[in-house]
């Protein structure tokens, strides 16, 4: 079972108990979840790009770049006339290797109605068909996108329209979609979906680094236009009408405790967005959580039912 490892996390925990009976959780999936399974990572991915035609390039020294380093190699793919074949290997990389899913995505599924994922891949599609015969989830593609249309088993692809081989994942198309963060001229389709689900459900941050400035900017952004929207709202009506009953929570892996300074900041930086950390010694703890959550969720059912 999962032991909390400090006192803040255990804190945070007992709170994530408390709220999850209570209110729609939507999980938000980072590259973590997907490592498993045999997808690559951000990194592997650009290695194996600039390997597939040999390119002059190198990925060391674009740490917290990658973007930048995604645009160089498609640059190069133009040159050579293989932009196809840029938009063939993103796709590609979509299929497991490894195994279908885990059973971290099990508990995943099990758990929690909404899945959203920066991730290019279909894992938690396959864990559908794995682990709920009969149960087709509705999938959400970039750029299009409806919080309304979040019903239970939703996956929705925050970067990712493989079928009409559509990405973000170059700079220019992060700085496109994230305007608030790069400070360009763009397209507010994904920042307006996170600020509203961001006001309206629960979110559970799992497999997430937060090492991308864009989506960690975006959430900056988020929560700033919440505060302010909230101090309004007490001013004018004497209290809050919704947003300060909800709550996020982030599940981070104690190996950044290695690193004690970059782990304070992290947190700090978390909980001024709004998002409440937990830290886990093993990756087996997540599935462990997961259980528990369900575990409440069916007495809190159980309890409304009698």
């Amino acid at each position: 079972m999962y032991e909390p490892p400090d006192q803040l996390s255990a804190q945070n925990y007992q709170d994530l108990i408390d709220t999850f009976p209570q209110g729609r959780f939507v999980s938000f999936i980072g590259a973590g979840a997907s490592k498993p399974t045999g997808i690559p990572s951000w990194k592997e991915m650009l290695e194996q790009l600039i390997n597939l035609k040999g390119l002059d390039l190198r990925v060391d020294g674009y740490e917290g770049r990658y973007p930048e380093l995604a645009s160089a190699i498609y640059t190069r793919y133009e040159e050579l006339a293989c932009d196809n074949e840029y938009y063939d290997y993103l796709v590609s990389i979509s299929e497991p290797t490894e195994c279908h899913s885990t059973s971290l995505h099990h508990a995943l599924i099990t758990t929690i109605p909404v899945h959203v994922t920066t991730n290019f891949d279909c894992v938690l599609e396959k864990a559908y068909v794995q682990y709920k015969e009969g149960i087709t989830p509705s999938c959400q593609f970039f750029p299009h996108f409806n919080i309304d249309d979040l019903g239970d088993h939703s996956i929705v692809y925050l970067h990712a329209n493989r079928e009409a081989r559509r990405f973000v994942f170059r700079k220019e198309e992060f700085d496109s979609y994230y305007p608030s963060v790069s400070g360009v001229q763009g397209s507010s389709q994904i920042e307006s979906f996170l600020g509203h689900l961001f006001k309206r459900r629960h979110i559970l941050f799992i497999g997430c680094g937060f090492n991308d400035r864009y989506l960690t900017g975006c959430l900056e952004a988020i929560s700033r236009q919440i505060a302010l929207e909230t101090e309004i709202e007490v001013r004018s009506f004497g209290q809050s009408l919704g947003t300060a009953n909800v709550f996020h929570y982030a599940l981070l892996h104690e190996q950044v405790r290695h690193d004690r300074r970059r782990l304070i900041e992290l947190i700090e930086h978390l909980e001024g967005c709004q998002v409440h950390t937990i830290c886990y010694r093993r990756h087996s703890e997540i599935d462990d959580i997961l259980l528990e959550l369900r575990g409440v969720a069916r007495m809190g059912q159980a309890a409304s039912d009698r």
